[in-house]
């Protein structure tokens, strides 16, 4: 389940995005992890972030990945 409230979308699940996500997450924001690519998905919810499976470049994954609620 995804946040509800303002926070981040971050689109790529690789070691520099899920660096950026700890350090927002340690600063305070929400994230969700929006990634295609089935392995970096697995390796960001093992770090436990909220991830969405699927293409940045479809409307329907932006919508499930809360973009509606994101400011970043």
């Amino acid at each position: 389940d995804f946040p509800t409230v303002r926070g981040m979308v971050i689109v790529g699940g690789n070691a520099f995005a899920r660096l950026l996500a700890h350090t927002l997450m340690n600063l305070g924001r929400q994230v969700v992890i929006l990634d295609r690519s089935a392995s970096l998905c697995r390796h960001a919810r093992a770090e436990s972030f909220p991830v969405c499976e699927g293409d940045a470049l479809s409307v329907d994954c932006l919508e499930e990945a809360g973009t509606r609620y994101a400011d970043t």
